[in-house]
């Protein structure tokens, strides 16, 4: 038979924090992402928009927003992975501001994971914990519900992991080496 021609994958840029980070960490996991065109910018203790806080490898990173502009035009799809590290009285701003740059940049797609709620994280220098991150996704879930965000869809991440403590290290924020091939 002839072969279809299908378009070329749309390049995406995955942009997380420490949570998500292990699938740097885990030994293959970010070879376990498959089946679009990726970059992986994953870095502990990075923020949305507000500075970034001092993560576990003695750095501080760029917060989402910065990296946007580091990465430049070349992706067409965003997933945001990060805000564990942050209160949510900043959410609403955040998530405006990056939407913002990232339409300026060219990008189609913004997928949005959600932050686990059921969990006894508490993010260093900040207030996180489990109200906080539930308001995060609520916020989260308005501002999509308002219709100025078609172009921003949800990766329910709280929900989709919900029973899948065995995925996560007793705070149940960050992944075990399992939650990191699962996330992949």
């Amino acid at each position: 038979r002839v072969a279809v021609r299908v378009d070329p994958p749309t390049p995406a840029i995955v942009i997380g924090d420490s949570a998500i980070s292990a699938l740097r960490w885990v030994p293959g996991a970010d070879n376990a992402v498959i089946g679009f065109e990726h970059t992986l910018d994953l870095e502990s203790c990075r923020r949305l928009y507000l500075a970034s806080c001092r993560g576990r490898e003695g750095r501080t990173p760029l917060n989402v927003y910065e990296a946007l502009a580091q990465h430049g035009r070349k992706y067409k799809i965003l997933v945001v992975a990060t805000g564990y590290n942050e209160g949510s009285s900043t959410m609403a701003m955040s998530v405006q501001n990056i939407v913002q740059r990232a339409r300026q940049l060219g990008y189609k797609r913004i997928v949005w994971w959600t932050l686990r709620s059921n969990v006894d994280y508490v993010a260093p220098g900040s207030v996180g914990n489990h109200i906080t991150f539930a308001q995060s996704n609520q916020i989260l879930r308005d501002l999509l519900a308002s219709g100025a965000y078609p172009d921003v869809v949800l990766a329910d991440w709280n929900s989709y992991t919900a029973h899948k403590h065995e995925w996560f290290l007793t705070d149940g924020v960050h992944y075990r080496q399992i939650g990191a091939w699962a996330a992949s």
